[in-house]
């Protein structure tokens, strides 16, 4: 996603919008789906695509996704309920 739209990073700015005393800002209606991806299994996946042998000329596209899509609601209200 990239970096300048509002849900960029989103489960640190509601994180720290309620360590504030803030509610988290959700736009729009809150019901996008968004394939929210813990930062260590991005990390496992980096590093499985460098140990993964290129073909020689080649570049190789991955995706990484947890395949479980979540509204950007229901993660607004994650960390509330932690």
């Amino acid at each position: 996603m990239p970096r300048d739209t509002p849900y960029a990073g989103v489960a640190a700015i509601f994180r720290s919008e309620l360590e504030a005393g803030r509610p988290p800002k959700v736009f729009e209606d809150g019901g996008r789906l968004r394939d929210f991806v813990h930062v260590r299994d991005v990390a496992r996946a980096n590093l499985a695509a460098v140990r993964t042998p290129a073909r020689p000329g080649e570049l190789t596209a991955y995706n990484i996704a947890s395949g479980t899509p979540h509204t950007v609601g229901e993660m607004a209200l994650a960390p509330a309920a932690a």
